[in-house]
């Protein structure tokens, strides 16, 4: 916006994920920017409950790269296998979040149909209108450091009116990750599942913060986001991570018990104060991008001044 105030729409994309032209053209018989430009996009809608839902960010969907030949609406993640719950003692008989992943990946992610609002999002294929940064002022606090998605739009939703996500249907991109960091991503098996556990301890203190209250955050953010929101995060933290722990060992208790320590500390001492501090920081940034648009700046004469006709 600061490069062209004239813009009106932004898109987000992750490095490791493509859009499969081919694969598009043939299951939806459009194009990425042809489902890009959604006619719906930056649309006024009424919820459930009667609240106004702005539609100014848009939302699409993964594809894994190993499950693409068995059609592009493949969901990228999967139900668990029975037996890892009926299987040996474990955190997922009473935490499993891919429960609720999977099926909201199948029921809303995967819809065939347009004109539908979307909670649950893919980080790596989403949009927001230029008049809706600077009218909701939404961000993710630097805590955050999964499903910051999720924690952008919480910044925005209100009791009366929020901003949320247009479902583009058939937006599908393919995620090639397995094919280049397969081993990375092994390797930080552990460090995921600690992850898992900082992020059940981080959204719900974040959410307890909300003016809202948790409550109509778990409501809103249901059915995925809101099993990482609970009343008693610090006590199902510490059993998840006692039974983990105890299966595991190593790494996963060495490296785990002073993040977790972390964690915990800033949740119930930090976490207030910082939230504060980045709003105010963010309010800045937004006044000076509004008053960009009005106003050319040095950064875009310099690349409107170094384009060459073709």
């Amino acid at each position: 916006m600061s490069v062209n105030p004239h813009a009106r729409f932004s898109f987000k994309i992750d490095l490791d994920q493509v859009f499969d032209q081919d694969a598009l053209l043939a299951h939806t018989g459009r194009t990425a920017l042809q489902l890009i430009s959604n006619p719906l996009w930056g649309g006024d809608a009424v919820d459930y409950d009667g609240r106004s839902v702005d539609l100014s960010m848009l939302a699409g969907a993964l594809v894994n790269q190993r499950d693409i030949s068995n059609g592009l609406y493949s969901p990228d993640v999967n139900r668990p296998e029975s037996d890892l719950i009926a299987g040996s003692l474990s955190s997922l008989r009473l935490f499993c979040p891919q429960w609720p992943q999977a099926i909201s990946t199948e029921s809303e992610i995967l819809q065939k149909r347009d004109g539908f609002q979307r909670i649950h999002v893919t980080g790596g294929t989403t949009g927001i209108t230029a008049d809706a940064l600077l009218r909701w002022q939404p961000f993710t606090p630097s805590f955050i450091n999964r499903a910051e998605d999720q924690a952008y739009a919480l910044s925005t939703f209100r009791d009366d009116k929020y901003l949320a996500h247009l479902h583009a249907e058939g937006l599908i991109m393919r995620h090639d990750k397995q094919l280049f960091a397969a081993r990375a991503i092994a390797h930080a098996k552990s460090g995921k599942a600690i992850g898992d556990i900082e992020r059940l301890l981080l959204f719900s203190r974040y959410s307890e913060l909300h003016n809202c209250g948790m409550q109509k955050v778990r409501d809103h953010f249901w059915p995925f986001t809101s099993c990482f929101v609970h009343p008693d995060s610090t006590a199902l933290a510490g059993l998840i991570f006692a039974l983990d722990g105890a299966a595991k060992g190593g790494r996963f208790v060495t490296e785990g018990a002073p993040r977790l320590l972390r964690c915990m500390n800033f949740c119930s001492r930090g976490m207030e104060k910082q939230l504060e501090h980045e709003k105010d920081g963010w309010q800045a940034i937004y006044t000076s991008l509004s008053n960009s648009r009005n106003n050319a700046s040095g950064l875009q004469a310099i690349v409107t001044g170094g384009q060459v006709a073709v």
